[in-house]
């Protein structure tokens, strides 16, 4: 059992990184983030090492060159028994909303386990 988090070292990855920490944590159960490109891992190690205490296990993913971001996820979802998936999303127009990330959708469509869609404070 664990939580995933996707991570592309956005506002939005930071909002679903934090959360992640937090069910985590509250679930007793370790993080797998999910990084999609190498300054993407680099910047949630030290957002991770940053949070000490509050995140005893975690471990860091790094999408292969071959393999789409969101394809990635649902695989390290599915090799960790994912109790949940956390992926960060952005304020969209009425329009907009009819249309999420590519990455979000992929998530939302194909995952088994549940989606847990994460905005950024404002």
């Amino acid at each position: 059992m664990s939580v995933i988090v996707a991570y592309g070292a956005t506002e939005e990855s930071d909002a679903a990184l934090n959360h992640g920490v937090a069910e985590a944590a509250r679930r007793q159960v370790p993080l797998h983030v999910v990084a999609t490109s190498a300054d993407a891992e680099t910047a949630a190690q030290q957002r991770l090492h940053g949070m000490g205490e509050s995140i005893q296990q975690w471990a860091m993913h790094e999408v292969p060159a071959q393999q789409s971001p969101a394809h990635a996820v649902l695989d390290v979802a599915a090799a960790e028994d994912a109790q949940v998936i956390v992926v960060g999303t952005r304020h969209r127009s009425a329009v907009g909303k009819l249309l999420m990330g590519s990455l979000a959708q992929e998530i939302l469509l194909s995952a088994e386990a549940p989606v847990l869609l994460v905005k950024p404070q404002r």
